[in-house]
């Protein structure tokens, strides 16, 4: 599966936005624009795919998705996807969307308003509506221009209810849908990711989804696919010159009665392991850890005790060569913080060389990265004075003439875009004018 385009609308600042991906996609923009917003909207809504209606209904009422500005706090949120995958067949091309109201200060809202399902063979024809939320009614198959009435409720979604209808001729495509896959890297202190926390709260994570236990998922990738953890290794090697190898090495992990009771008290006496007031947890059968070899040092170091520029790194190379057909899409908030801009090049082609089918989107403050990628690629925060955020990329009758003005005024194509959008309004302008609007 490959996906093409991602939208998202209605959540926190964002206004509706589609952004059109593909291999290294980037949005830039100054800080505090709402580029990290994008992609946690995407995250939101891949969640709300996969929970159940209470936790829906509970995620319709969430104060830091709400939109607060005047102009857009009436916005529903919208989300909407393409992806194009070769052996869904005549449905290979999939278009699939939703919308919610947010819960309102009168009570009102809070519920799903509209969700779509569009598909085709090929993208030489138009996409064919299979879903029609608004009218409740949706079609079976692409032999039938037949539409049967279907009944949901608030929090409900039309995919959940197909999936069990057993003439639907599309239940590949729904279970694509329902397992779409985003993980983020973003935040700049990494080493929790590295910790090796002796128990999981919640359901045990399947090693290779569980992006929190770094040194688990190399270890994974090293018993499962030794060929692309050598290709890993390769990759900080090139990156880091100093570091000679990386290891990560398991250790037998079997608790001890008194941490089991330790974890098993409340108020000083024991409790039922199903009592709702002790989170779920379970005790993991294997500790990892992650040593890296440094030609200048005389032993072997704990990844913990690297700079937190080199563990993003192994974050985002461990995910990228871990990954196979459970990931679609990784997020990289300031890919370019911590990393010395020779090193962010490296970076990027080394990320271009294995991505595979996986979707790279990365947001930045930086102008050098604008210079490493297409510009095509590249979306550009528009400057909006009511602190509404959208993203546009550059028109590509006009890319010749953004570059010749850049260098006109000595300048860097990256340097030139901050100036304008960091600019008056007249800046503002002249940004407008390459856009596509």
């Amino acid at each position: 599966m490959k996906i093409k385009s991602v939208s998202i609308g209605g959540f926190t600042n964002l206004k509706k936005t589609r952004i059109e991906v593909d291999r290294i996609t980037a949005l830039v923009s100054p800080n505090n624009y709402g580029k990290s917003n994008f992609l946690q909207g995407i995250d939101f809504a891949l969640y709300f795919l996969s929970a159940g209606e209470k936790s829906r209904r509970k995620m319709t009422s969430w104060q830091k998705g709400i939109p607060l500005n005047p102009i857009s706090a009436n916005d529903p949120f919208f989300f909407e996807i393409e992806f194009h995958d070769p052996s869904l067949e005549e449905y290979q091309y999939v278009r699939y969307g939703f919308s919610f109201t947010w819960l309102r200060d009168d009570a009102s809202g809070q519920r799903i308003v509209d969700e779509w399902l569009e598909m085709r063979v090929s993208e030489s024809v138009k996409y064919t509506r299979y879903l029609k939320r608004d009218e409740g009614l949706y079609r079976k198959s692409k032999t039938t221009n037949a539409f049967r009435n279907i009944t949901l409720g608030d929090f409900q979604l039309a995919i959940d209810t197909l999936s069990s209808i057993d003439d639907i001729a599309f239940t590949a495509v729904l279970k694509q849908i329902k397992h779409l896959s985003f993980k983020t890297c973003s935040s700049l202190d990494m080493d929790r990711h590295y910790q090796s926390v002796p128990f999981e709260v919640g359901e045990p994570t399947p090693s290779l989804l569980n992006t929190s236990d770094i040194p688990r998922l190399l270890n994974v990738l090293k018993e499962t696919d030794q060929d692309r953890y050598e290709l890993f290794k390769e990759a900080i090697t090139t990156l880091f010159p100093e570091i000679t190898n990386v290891e990560v090495v398991k250790a037998k992990f079997d608790p001890h009665p008194e941490h089991i009771k330790m974890f098993s008290m409340k108020d000083g006496a024991m409790v039922a392991s199903d009592d709702p007031e002790i989170p779920p947890f379970t005790w993991k059968n294997e500790i990892h850890k992650i040593f890296v070899t440094n030609r200048h040092m005389n032993q072997p170091m704990d990844i913990t005790m690297l700079s937190a520029g080199t563990k993003r790194l192994f974050w985002i190379m461990t995910i990228l060569f871990s990954s196979n057909s459970d990931t679609h899409m990784i997020g990289i908030e300031e890919l370019e913080t911590s990393i010395h801009p020779r090193l962010l090049k490296q970076t990027l082609e080394i990320l271009n060389e294995y991505l595979g089918d996986i979707t790279l989107l990365i947001t930045s403050h930086s102008p050098y990265l604008v210079q490493y990628l297409k510009l095509e690629r590249i979306y550009i925060g528009v400057p909006d004075e009511t602190g509404v955020a959208s993203f546009d990329n550059i028109t590509e009758s006009r890319a010749k003439a953004l570059i010749n003005a850049s260098h006109t005024l000595g300048l860097s194509v990256g340097e030139y875009l901050f100036d304008l959008m960091s600019g008056d309004a007249k800046s503002s302008y002249i940004l407008k004018k390459y856009l596509k609007g």
